[in-house]
C-alpha cells in the first residue's frame, strides 16, 4: 500500500493576502491570543485562538473534540472549501499546528503566511482592529489519525533501522533527555527571525547534514506538537 498523500501548504505574502482577504471562499486566521488581535491584526483576519483548536490536558496540549473543533470552525464560516490561511507571532509553529489540525480533518487547501505578525507589522503593511462577521457553514465530522503516531508505534519503530527519528527541540532539551536514537534538528534550525522558512535550499542542507534524506521515514516529536510540526512542513 502506497503511503497516503500529504498536504504541503502553500507559502503566502502579505500582498497575495491584502488581494484576497475579501474573498468568500478565503479565511485569514490569526491564531495569537483574542487580546493581541483585538488591538491590531491583518485587514479581514479572523481570531482563532490557540485555545480553541487544541485540548489541554495539564502540560500536554491534545488534540481537540472534533465536535468542538467543526463548531468552532463552522461558526467561523470555514468550511472544507475554504482557503485557510494562518499566522501567528511565534515563527509559525502555532499556525502550523493549526494546519496540522485541519489536515486530519482532511482540509486540502490549506497556507501559511510568510512572515511573523511582528515583521509583517514591522515592515509597514496595514493592520486593522475591525473584527469580520462571517456567515456560519457546516464544517463536517470527519477526521483521520493515520499519520499520529502513538506510544506502541514508536517502541516499534526503535527496531527499525530505516526509520529515522527527529527530536525537534533545542539542543539543550535534547542533550537532557530523549528518545534513543533520536536525531535532533531544532526548530529553530528552518525558520528564520523575519521569514517561516529558510530557503528550502539550506533546510535541505541541514537535513542532509544529519542523514536524513527525502526517501527517510520520519517520525518527529517535541514537547508540545508545535515545533515538530513547523520541522515537518519544512521537510516536506
Amino acid at each position: 500500500m502506497s503511503p497516503p498523500k500529504r498536504v504541503v501548504p502553500d507559502v503566502v505574502s502579505p500582498e497575495w493576502c491584502m488581494d484576497n482577504a475579501g474573498r468568500d471562499d478565503v479565511a485569514l486566521v490569526d491564531v495569537r491570543r483574542f487580546i493581541e488581535y483585538k488591538a491590531h491584526h491583518l485587514p479581514g483576519a479572523l481570531s482563532m485562538p490557540f485555545t480553541s483548536y487544541v485540548r489541554m490536558q495539564g502540560l500536554a496540549l491534545q488534540l481537540p473534540d472534533v465536535n468542538h473543533l467543526v463548531e468552532e470552525l463552522s461558526k467561523r464560516g470555514i468550511d472544507r472549501e475554504t482557503y485557510v490561511v494562518a499566522y501567528d507571532d511565534y515563527y509559525g509553529r502555532y499556525a502550523c499546528r493549526l494546519i496540522y489540525t485541519l489536515e486530519l480533518l482532511g482540509h486540502k487547501r490549506l497556507a501559511l503566511l510568510d512572515r511573523p505578525f511582528q515583521a509583517y507589522r514591522e515592515e509597514g503593511y496595514p493592520t486593522t482592529n475591525e473584527q469580520p462577521t462571517p456567515k456560519k457553514k457546516r464544517y463536517p465530522k470527519e477526521v483521520s489519525y493515520e499519520q499520529v503516531i502513538t506510544k506502541e508505534e514508536i517502541l516499534k519503530a526503535l527496531r527499525e533501522e530505516e526509520c529515522k527519528i527527529i527530536d525537534t527541540r533545542d539542543e539543550l532539551d535534547f542533550k537532557r533527555e530523549r528518545i534513543p536514537r533520536a536525531i535532533n534538528l531544532p526548530w529553530r534550525n528552518v525558520t528564520t527571525g523575519g521569514r517561516i522558512f529558510k530557503d528550502w535550499r539550506e533546510i535541505e542542507r541541514e537535513a542532509s547534514l544529519l542523514g536524513i534524506s527525502r526517501d527517510d521515514r520520519i517520525i518527529l516529536y517535541c514537547d508540545e506538537g508545535t515545533s515538530s510540526i513547523l520541522v515537518m512542513y519544512a521537510l516536506r
